[in-house]
């Protein structure tokens, strides 16, 4: 497994993180744009100017390098706290051990897709698509989502709900998991304005059953529901 962490003015969350994860994983730490002090850089294998979420998708694709397509390749935003390294990468494997599962997310206690939070099932659920906060996927579909144009669309709304397109094309699952829980703060830190207008020209430019996809697996409605995945899978 390789375990991406993904920091933006997080400095110290991420060196505690690939401290604590680096025992259980191949681990990189890839910065965008933070003031980095002279003590802090020798932590982090790659320091891009501000890329935004979406260049540093693409930084985390391209350091898959040619490792096979199906090995789990983990991204986890520096502000995302956890229970247990150990737990949350054994849980991880355990879930794609079963070759159906393509894309996977620990449940989260704070999320704007129902979907995420916890239902407390003790289980894997089926879902559309997860938040791209704190997510694995096999190493192929990360590299058949990415590059993003940062030019349409930096912010990366609507990458992770790609994702979920992207996975169900290649028959696999997205799956949430009740048995283990992260928290991610409830502010963002950037405009939802720009955040949303670069989502809608980046969807515009999509084949249809895509579009379709997306539509459907953004309403309120779909994301509160059990057979959501299912409503989805019938857009092309």
């Amino acid at each position: 497994m390789l375990f991406i962490i993904i920091n933006h003015r997080h400095n110290q969350a991420t060196i505690a993180l690939k401290a604590a994860f680096s025992p259980h994983a191949d681990v990189l730490a890839i910065d965008s744009g933070s003031d980095l002090t002279p003590a802090e850089r020798p932590h982090f294998d790659l320091a891009l100017p501000n890329v935004y979420y979406s260049g540093l998708l693409n930084a985390a694709a391209e350091a898959t390098g040619t490792r096979p397509d199906d090995e789990i390749v983990y991204v986890w935003c520096s502000d995302v706290s956890h229970e247990s390294a150990s737990a949350v990468l054994a849980r991880a494997s355990e879930a794609f051990a079963d070759p159906r599962v393509g894309t996977y997310a620990p449940s989260a206690w704070f999320s704007g897709h129902p979907q995420m939070w916890n239902k407390h099932t003790g289980a894997l659920r089926h879902v559309p698509f997860v938040e791209g906060f704190c997510f694995a996927t096999r190493a192929g579909l990360l590299r058949e989502l990415c590059p993003i144009d940062l030019s349409i669309n930096a912010m990366g709304w609507g990458i992770d709900m790609h994702l979920g397109y992207l996975t169900l094309r290649r028959a696999r699952r997205t799956v949430v998991d009740d048995r283990i829980e992260v928290k991610h703060p409830r502010s963002t830190g950037y405009s939802k304005s720009i955040a949303g207008q670069q989502r809608i020209a980046w969807t515009a430019a999509l084949p249809p059953a895509a579009r379709r996809f997306h539509r459907i697996a953004a309403w309120s409605w779909t994301k509160r529901r059990p057979f959501s995945a299912w409503v989805c899978s019938w857009t092309w």
